[in-house]
């Protein structure tokens, strides 16, 4: 067909293959069903007002055609868009929508791969399932307050799509809506949407930061792999975070859980490098799998008290040395502690159920025999030791352990159980300083009752002081400590490297190893560690195995070697601070003789340094003390 205008006129009217320009009569009020369907010449297409509908595949094409259309401006009096109406319009690049419309049908504008706007307009109140699927280049999206809900698929793979506001008048988005949305960085949702749909946002890898509003109970699958997000905020009136939710979200570090959340499902949480998470006794279950992390740098230190059952492998984690379940647990599945090769402080009631291979791999727990054997301890752990049972349950009783004044408390502490030590080799001093409700008031009662458990070995021999450490104690907790054993027991050696060698197995990161250095060279300076035997064994397990130590593990105990704690402040020099990370690395490279040799030229190059910093900060200070006496005596007029 040549150039000249085709004027569709209705009906049953039959449109050329060929055509190429048309116009369609202001008589028509609907365009029927496959009008202009495979019409792959197609450029330009101009529409009337009056018209009403736009048919179901009216301009279509298959995957494998090509259409010439690249603009379309719909008129204010058309009311539907039918379904599949522009799929596949792959160098359609502009689509004017104006206010009147009220449907948006499914697939409608399903590949038009070269669009990069839309607006919908306010009148507007829904459109269909994968109505903008695999619009790759679209990258600007205006959603307009009328919006009801966002469809099932309706941005799926839109892959140039930056943000996206959603108005207060939606109420649901639906499944995989902003699915594969790779460079979605922005999400803004108002209050008053009330469902997010299964994996609505699956595999956003560039969204960052999303709240959650208070008018949504339930998330399931919804960001499962967005593997930058950081930055999660979950308001109160959720109730459920269901299964995946946060699945291989690799770069969230920390969450608030609100305490209305009832529900945490199966892998909510699987690969997912959190430090730090507080559960709140609202919590009433938590599936399999919830927080499993091949990193192994998660710990859960206790459980809310209406969970009634441990799930399968709930937790993978080397850190979690400590454990407090509430009594009113009645299951804990098999292989519910798998790998927690570092479990010790744990107590199961007497009628609990327990599944087969619970501790499978609790290296530490293997210290008191058979799996039969752990559970029977472990239930029968504080028979006749009121005070040792008071000191792991604390957190369950809501701050009644300890009030001021409590002399039924000093009364109970007189009990001659408390110079005992548990099944564990624990006393209470032992099981305070592992406990998630670190209370100084409770530490300086327990140390003057029975000082001798300061210096007392449980069974993997660890002191009060090294589970302090660990769980992170307070500075006044800490300094309390040193104190004590600084006056009570001036003379007692500690064993500085079991002490270092037990949290190197364990720690990812470095703050805990150099807290316990600090500790020793700054209030014990008589005693030290061996650096050297530190490094060797733990180089010879640097190997993966249940008790390996990771290379950042190796980098700070080798780091902690090749500089003092008073060299620190040079580090604040981003040159020594990088040389210094260069020469830890290296330090691990070298023979046992070669890093001895090696320390003792990087000592001498630091005290070089050292000096140099000195003499060039008494030099700032006469320069700053030059500028003073300057200023003084222009305000004097001298």
């Amino acid at each position: 067909m040549s150039d000249e205008t085709f004027i569709y006129m209705g009906g049953d009217m039959v449109v050329p293959q060929d055509v190429v320009h048309v116009r369609v009569h202001p008589s028509v009020t609907v365009i029927p069903e496959k009008t202009f369907y495979q019409r792959g010449r197609l450029r330009e297409v101009e529409l009337c007002d009056g018209l009403q509908e736009i048919g179901n595949y009216a301009f279509g094409m298959t995957w494998d055609n090509r259409s010439a259309l690249k603009q379309i401006s719909i008129p204010s009096s058309v009311r539907l868009i039918g379904d599949y109406a522009f799929k596949c319009c792959k160098k359609l690049e502009e689509v004017v929508l104006r206010e009147g419309l009220l449907e948006i049908g499914e697939r409608a504008f399903n590949s038009c791969t070269a669009l990069k706007r839309i607006d919908i307009p306010s009148s507007v109140r829904t459109f269909g399932k994968y109505a903008f699927e695999y619009c790759e280049k679209l990258e600007e999206v205006d959603l307009r307050e009328g919006l009801l809900d966002i469809g099932t698929h309706a941005f799926d793979n839109c892959k140039a799509l930056k943000s996206i506001n959603v108005p207060s008048t939606v109420t649901v988005i639906h499944a995989w809506a902003f699915a594969y949305c790779d460079k979605l960085e922005e999400v803004n949702i108002s209050e008053g949407l009330l469902e997010v749909g299964t994996m609505a946002f699956y595999s956003c890898g560039s969204l960052k930061q999303i709240r959650i509003p208070s008018t949504v109970s339930r998330i399931d699958h919804t960001f499962k792999e967005c593997e930058k997000l950081e930055k999660v905020e979950l308001s109160e009136g959720l109730v459920e975070i269901g299964e995946h939710t946060f699945y291989g979200c690799y770069s969230m570090t920390s969450i608030n859980i609100p305490s209305t959340v009832k529900t945490i499902g199966s892998w909510a949480f699987a690969h997912v490098p959190l430090k730090n998470l507080s559960l709140s006794d609202s919590i009433e279950s938590i599936g399999n799998h919830a927080f499993w992390n091949w990193n192994e740098a998660f710990a859960i230190a206790r459980l809310p008290s209406l969970v009634t059952m441990i799930s399968g492998s709930m937790c993978r984690s080397r850190e979690m040395f400590s454990m407090e379940i509430p009594e009113s647990i009645e299951q804990i599945d098999g292989e519910a502690f798998n790998s927690c090769t570092t479990l010790r402080n744990l107590a199961l009631p007497s009628n609990v159920e327990i599944g087969t291979d619970t501790f499978k791999d609790c290296l530490d727990l293997k210290e008191l025999g058979s799996e039969r054997n752990i559970i029977k301890l472990l239930k029968n752990r504080f028979d006749n030791l009121p005070i040792h049972k008071k000191m792991y349950y604390q957190s369950y009783n809501q701050g009644r352990v300890l009030r001021s004044n409590n002399e039924s408390l000093i009364s109970t502490l007189d009990d001659p159980s408390i110079k005992l030590q548990d099944a564990l080799g624990m006393t209470p001093l032992h099981i305070l300083a592992s406990s998630t409700i670190q209370n100084i008031e409770l530490y300086k009662i327990l140390i003057d009752k029975h000082p001798e458990s300061l210096i007392t070995e449980d069974r993997w021999g660890t002191l009060p002081l090294l589970y302090a450490v660990w769980r992170g104690a307070g500075k006044e907790i800490i300094n309390l400590l040193i104190k004590s054993y600084q006056s009570l027991f001036p003379k007692y050696v500690f064993d500085w490297n079991l002490m270092m060698e037990t949290l190197a197995k364990v720690s990812t990161r470095g703050g805990m190893i150099n807290r316990l250095h600090l500790i020793q060279f700054h209030n014990f300076p008589d005693q030290c560690f061996d650096f050297d035997t530190l490094l060797e064994n733990a180089i010879t397990r640097s190997n993966p195995g249940p008790n390996f130590i990771s290379e950042q593990t190796l980098r700070c105990l080798a780091a902690r070697r090749v500089i003092f704690p008073h060299h620190v402040k040079l580090l604040k020099t981003k040159t020594l601070y990088d040389e210094l990370e260069d020469a830890a690395q290296a330090y691990i490279s070298q023979s046992t003789q070669g890093r001895r040799d090696f320390v003792k030229q990087l000592h001498e190059k630091f005290e070089v340094c050292l000096d140099k910093h000195n003499r060039m900060m008494e030099a700032l200070t006469s320069i700053e003390l030059i500028l003073w006496k300057n200023k003084m005596d222009d305000c004097c007029g001298h």
